[in-house]
């Protein structure tokens, strides 16, 4: 027997090879096979056409047709499909060319048709598609009717969609005939949806009639006109339809107007607090509110109206003896925190109701503070920074009335300036190590995640100065002259050229942005106990004296926005 020897196998050479187009090149032969009718193994039967296919290709491509050829339906044996009178042929075949080739035109003339067969056939890439066409074409002829077809099919994010279309553009969409088309029940949703964008009560009013008119049902007229918050109409346009006809005709909607005439004395007298009736978000006014500051007789929060360029008193400070405290803004209600109340460091907080008129107590935080910042954010209220230096965040959720501690800062500093961008806090400036250090670069907080990051593309000169956004652009204002205003770009993480910010002959203390303008608050140096508030066009780069304060306000007030009812019936407008 001969001697078995062990040989060993030469190094194993390899070649990986890989076709990028072997998969598209697969599905183009496959098509071309079903074209000839090679190979085929299920046969579709729509009205009097018929289709040939292959069953792998339409269970990758459609949810629908997996269940129905992975089970024992007979469909999966015989391998026949008949759809009878549920589909359309022309559209069916649309999507058995998309099943081998990917590509598909959806049209205005054939989205809805399309997005309904591909629900029913489960074209899940085909549905998204539709529905982003139909998203990217809303106009006020058609968002009714998309919003009414994407109910029947259960696709509730096109259904929000249009139904927030409709509400933003409804004083277009009343024009067609989609809107005399509403059920009673329909158009009373739309009518008392807080977020029906109009630019006054008697639209809805209006738009009412309009309804009536078309239906030719008098009756529903009561039903409907309970939708319209009468008080906030004119006065002069409330006693013009009591002489109505139809107002006339119904005892119950002229007692309805009469009744909101009376309530309209009431609120004069008592602006909202007695009434649980709250005037739309869109027909408030954006404005400037200036207040605080560190001397006895700041107490009055002031008010500038950009539209009509005239001051008002909003409200008083709710505790005369508290100064050095932070003010922020969430869900259109004014809070003022810690400060110093007594001569002690105070962990109190306050709270303004714009639409109620009305302060009231919170929730005191963990940590007194004086000296810090805070910010509303993504359903929150945010506390950062002190007279000394920390790095304990804190936030407060207004519906729980609850405080917790978030991520501390990365590096503690003491007296910081915040601004906020999408879901996202900036923390500027502050001192860091000791009072004599500025920290020179911006803390980013994420509030999404809980995480920071520090920006070191720019360099802060001091602390305690505002800085605005602006469509992601960061304006740092923390100097004088020519380059006073640091310019950020957020998205790309660079500085911008510097712009100009008023000479050092001026105190800026406070600043916002309103419409994509600046407003700063400015104390005159040359004229004691003046502040005037200026306005900075970033596309103009601009400064311009826009109007001096009824009161002076001291060197730690502070400069927000709010949006407040200013119609009727405060106004004749």
């Amino acid at each position: 027997m001969a001697e078995s020897s062990s040989l060993k196998p030469a190094d194993d050479k390899q070649l990986k090879t890989e076709t990028c187009s072997q998969p598209h090149d697969i599905l183009c032969s496959l098509d071309n096979m079903r074209k000839r009718g090679d190979l085929t193994d299920t046969i579709i039967h729509i009205h009097k056409r018929t289709f040939h296919a292959h069953r792998a290709i339409l269970a990758c491509s459609s949810e629908y047709f997996r269940a129905m050829f992975t089970s024992n339906l007979s469909e999966s044996i015989n391998g026949v499909v008949h759809f009878n009178n549920q589909i359309d042929p022309h559209i069916f075949s649309l999507l058995l060319d998309y099943s081998y080739t990917t590509e598909l035109t959806v049209t205005d003339s054939n989205a809805q048709a399309l997005l309904e067969t591909a629900c029913h056939l489960q074209y899940n890439k085909v549905i998204d598609a539709c529905c982003n066409f139909l998203i990217q074409n809303l106009d006020p002829p058609n968002c009714l009717g998309i919003q009414k077809f994407s109910e029947r099919l259960s696709l509730w994010n096109l259904y929000k969609k249009a139904q927030q279309y409709a509400l933003d553009y409804f004083m277009e969409v009343v024009k067609h005939d989609e809107y005399h088309q509403l059920t009673l029940q329909e158009l009373q949703q739309y009518l008392s949806n807080d977020e029906i964008n109009i630019d006054r009560e008697e639209s809805i009013y209006k738009a009412i009639f309009a309804w009536i008119r078309s239906n030719d049902n008098q009756e529903l007229l009561p039903s409907l006109l309970s939708c319209v918050r009468l008080p906030f109409t004119r006065p002069d346009f409330l006693l013009e339809q009591l002489d109505n006809p139809l107002i006339k005709q119904n005892p119950e909607c002229a007692d309805m107007l009469r009744s909101a005439r009376n309530n309209q004395l009431r609120l004069r007298e008592k602006y909202l607090c007695d009434s649980t009736l709250i005037p739309r978000y869109s027909t408030k006014s954006e404005v400037v509110v200036v207040m605080g500051g560190s001397c006895s007789h700041d107490r009055d929060v002031f008010y500038y109206n950009p539209s009509t360029d005239r001051w008002g008193i909003l409200t008083r400070l709710p505790n005369l003896d508290i100064f050095d405290f932070a003010v922020g803004t969430l869900n259109n209600c004014i809070y003022i925190s810690g400060g110093i109340k007594s001569k002690i460091v105070s962990n109190e907080v306050y709270c303004y109701d714009v639409d109620k008129a009305n302060w009231h107590s919170c929730k005191n935080f963990h940590m007194p503070r004086t000296q810090h910042s805070s910010i509303g954010v993504n359903g929150f209220l945010y506390i950062i920074g002190d007279n000394r230096m920390v790095d304990m965040v804190e936030r407060f959720s207004p519906a729980e009335n609850l405080w917790e501690v978030v991520n501390p800062l990365p590096v503690a500093v003491s007296s910081p300036v915040v601004v906020s961008n999408k879901h996202k806090i900036y923390v500027t400036g502050g001192s860091a190590c000791s009072q004599l250090n500025q920290f020179q670069n911006i803390q980013c907080y994420d509030t999404t995640n809980d995480t920071w990051t520090v920006i070191r593309a720019v360099s802060i000169p001091r602390k305690r100065f505002p800085a605005i956004v602006i469509d992601d652009i960061m304006y740092i204002l923390s100097g004088y002259g020519v380059n006073g205003m640091q310019v950020y770009d957020i998205k790309s993480d660079s500085l911008l050229p510097p712009m100009l910010l008023p000479n050092k002959e001026q105190n800026l203390f406070g600043a916002v942005a309103v419409r994509d303008k600046i407003y700063a608050a400015i104390i005159n140096k040359h004229k004691q106990r003046q502040c005037d508030l200026q306005l900075f066009d970033p596309r103009i780069k601009e400064w311009q004296k826009k109007t001096t304060m009824p009161s002076a306000v001291g060197v730690d007030g502070h400069c927000l926005s709010i949006y407040k009812y200013l119609g009727p019936p405060f106004s004749s407008k």
